[in-house]
């Protein structure tokens, strides 16, 4: 009876936890690359078998007429995408064209939930250039939501089975609407950039190797070891790749002390943990 009623209870504990726990969107423009970036923000921690993820849509409204995606682009391992369908014009918005985009690969995914933490998973860009703002809509207020005139599938979805069913939660803080002509870009924040790692090992006497998982299109970046007073003692370029990363850092030639581990890229940085070298 005792064991029965446990199970109950944490059978309860999962369900009500997915309930709450859901996935929003967010929209950037790069204007380096001059792509749109969709990211998945998830609003809670899932771990496995919760993160597996099947099906998804991603729909955005332009203006009609100005926005025709090319380079459709999957931008996580393993996630592919679709310029699924377009509808123009319709009688319940005139003035825009809607545009689906679909995963192509469901129901294979375990993805890197972090509350809070974006995953880059989408991009395109427009075959006119920089012709036109793009949104995501929304699925609670915009008129082209079905049942519609057209009888268009439009919308937000994903399928999180830590959640039950669709667990679209939403635009993610206001990051909803993109406008190539305001120059917008995605300015990172460097603590979400690499929240779990292992600097090892520690102490060190010749090399010592960072592992992580990178969530964000590839990247060529600087890494710095510096001493306790901010000196630069090395310095190397190193490739960011999307998925698993293990790169090595020789300090045979440091002297024994206390050093910190610096990564740069483009438009952020972050110091990570300080590691000690001994002497050989």
């Amino acid at each position: 009876m005792y064991k029965h009623s446990l199970l109950t209870i944490v059978l309860i504990v999962f369900c009500v936890s997915g309930i709450f726990a859901q996935v929003q969107f967010r929209m950037d423009y790069e204007k380096t690359t001059k792509k749109y970036i969709v990211s998945l923000v998830p609003m809670a921690t899932y771990k496995m078998p919760a993160n597996l993820t099947g099906a998804s849509q991603v729909t955005v409204k332009a203006p009609t007429g100005l926005f025709f995606p090319t380079e459709v682009t999957g931008l996580y391992p393993g996630v592919e995408w679709d310029y699924n369908s377009r509808s123009n014009a319709p009688e319940e918005a005139p003035e825009v064209d809607y545009i689906s985009f679909a995963m192509r690969n469901s129901g294979l995914l375990h993805l890197p939930y972090v509350e809070g933490v974006s995953i880059p998973v989408l991009s395109f860009a427009n075959e006119f250039g920089c012709s036109a703002p793009v949104e995501l809509i929304d699925n609670k207020t915009d008129p082209f939501m079905p049942p519609n005139s057209m009888m268009a599938n439009v919308g937000q979805s994903i399928a999180v089975y830590g959640y039950g069913h669709n667990a679209f939660g939403g635009i993610f803080n206001e990051k909803g609407r993109a406008d190539c002509q305001e120059l917008y870009t995605h300015t990172f924040d460097s603590e979400e950039l690499i929240s779990d790692f292992d600097l090892y090992p520690i102490p060190a006497e010749v090399e010592i190797f960072l592992e992580f998982d990178w969530g964000y299109p590839s990247e060529n970046v600087q890494a710095e070891i510096v001493d306790a007073l901010g000196r630069t003692m090395s310095h190397k370029s190193i490739d960011l790749i999307t998925g698993h990363n293990l790169h090595p850092f020789q300090i045979a030639n440091l002297a024994a002390g206390t050093y910190f581990l610096k990564l740069k890229g483009a438009s952020w940085s972050i110091t990570l943990d300080k590691f000690q070298k001994i002497r050989m």
